[in-house]
């Protein structure tokens, strides 16, 4: 597994698989997001081929084998001012040295949050997780879209010059004294035949 890229901290990064030659990365075999990893082993999830992972583990062998070499010829150089200029070829090892140490750095490592985010969806990463990842980058929740309520417009209210609905109307019964009121909806009782044999109705 070389080519250590979109660090996330606490959580995950991806790295890839090589064959190789006495670990000189060669040909990529499969990208992970990776879990956990200990020593050569490690627990991840398999991604399509990184192509940042892959330039990054080949660019670092690359400065790394070319550092060595620029160390070496500065230190021939400094006991034989034959094979070169033994200044120019310090200062250019240690150009090559400050890249390489700068390919680590978390500036050039470390996932950006649009990346972070789309790694965690891929592997599966719950809310709890998500809500990790927003955190270490002190991005707010998501909130998701914004959904704005109805406008209902407001009910029309009765303009004062409006009657009112009316209320019931009292039947009446008419006899010979006028119209006398009665309860709305209450029906008369019948009356009970008296002791006197009179009956009397309403």
């Amino acid at each position: 597994m070389m080519g250590k890229t979109d660090v996330v901290p606490g959580l995950f990064h991806v790295a890839t698989k090589f064959g190789h030659v006495y670990y000189l990365p060669l040909i990529p075999t499969a990208s992970y997001v990776v879990l956990a990893q200990n020593g050569e082993s490690f627990r991840g999830v398999p991604i399509t081929l990184s192509v940042k992972s892959i330039l990054m583990a080949w660019a670092r062998t690359a400065l790394f084998l070319v550092g060595i070499t620029m160390s070496i010829w500065a230190a021939v150089c400094f006991g034989d001012k034959k094979a070169g200029d033994p200044i120019v070829t310090s200062l250019i090892a240690a150009a090559v040295w400050l890249l390489f140490g700068m390919s680590w750095h978390k500036a050039v490592n470390r996932a950006s949050f649009n990346r972070a985010c789309a790694l965690g969806n891929k592997i599966g990463l719950t809310a709890q997780g998500m809500e990790i990842i927003r955190k270490v980058y002190g991005e707010a929740a998501m909130r998701g879209f914004d959904v704005k309520a109805a406008t209902v417009p407001p009910m029309a209210r009765p303009a004062p010059s409006m009657a009112r609905p009316a209320p019931p109307v009292a039947r009446a019964v008419v006899d010979e004294g006028g119209a006398i009121p009665l309860e709305p909806e209450t029906p008369a009782p019948r009356a009970k035949p008296q002791s006197g044999g009179q009956i009397g109705l309403t």
